[in-house]
């Protein structure tokens, strides 16, 4: 910004920082990590995971920054030294290292065939629990279509069902109830890549 004044002028409310809330500062969090970001893409001594023929570098969320790397004892020295160039901040090496980690509500784990298995279980544990105990709550057939539509078994009460899965999964206004059909939501995510 120093480089044009015409822009500074513009910009004098902005002194030593941006309140919390304002517009701007999305941009400017954006504007800033973006050259690290390609700096960090573009080193030659810094080795992505490559799954399913891609190369997975860097992802970035808000002011999140997630790092896919390969070759970890010669691609984390780099990227440590790549940061500490681009923030004039020293990273503390003698902190200690996390086997699991969360991020954005997904449990990371070193070995990558864990991730699917054991976060898949964790939310399975968890809708079981809240069927279970939504399961004893008066609620009419349609209230119980709109609390969850993904459980047959809690809509009929963990009884026979009464209707054909086929006929509750019509339009409303064919005489249905909306209850989406499992095969298009399992389908899409078997075709997702990593």
């Amino acid at each position: 910004i120093d480089l044009y004044p015409f822009l500074m002028q513009k910009l004098k409310f902005l002194q030593r920082s941006c309140r919390q809330g304002c517009p701007l500062s999305p941009f400017l969090f954006a504007l800033s990590l973006e050259p690290l970001a390609q700096t960090i893409r573009q080193h030659p001594q810094i080795a992505f995971i490559i799954c399913c023929n891609t190369s997975h570098s860097i992802s970035l969320y808000a002011d999140d920054i997630l790092l896919y790397l390969d070759k970890v004892p010669t691609s984390l020295p780099n990227v440590l030294d790549t940061f500490e160039n681009f923030s004039s901040l020293v990273v503390k090496q003698n902190i200690p290292v996390a086997n699991q980690f969360r991020y954005l509500g997904v449990e990371i784990f070193p070995n990558l065939g864990t991730i699917a298995k054991k976060n898949s279980q964790n939310i399975f544990d968890r809708i079981e629990s809240d069927l279970n105990h939504w399961i004893s709550l008066p609620n009419s057939l349609q209230s119980r279509i709109s609390i969850i539509k993904m459980d047959i078994f809690f809509i009929w009460g963990r009884k026979r069902a009464r209707v054909k899965l086929t006929t509750l999964q019509r339009h409303k206004k064919r005489g249905g109830l909306s209850v989406p059909n499992f095969e298009f939501y399992f389908f899409p995510l078997k075709r997702i890549k990593l």
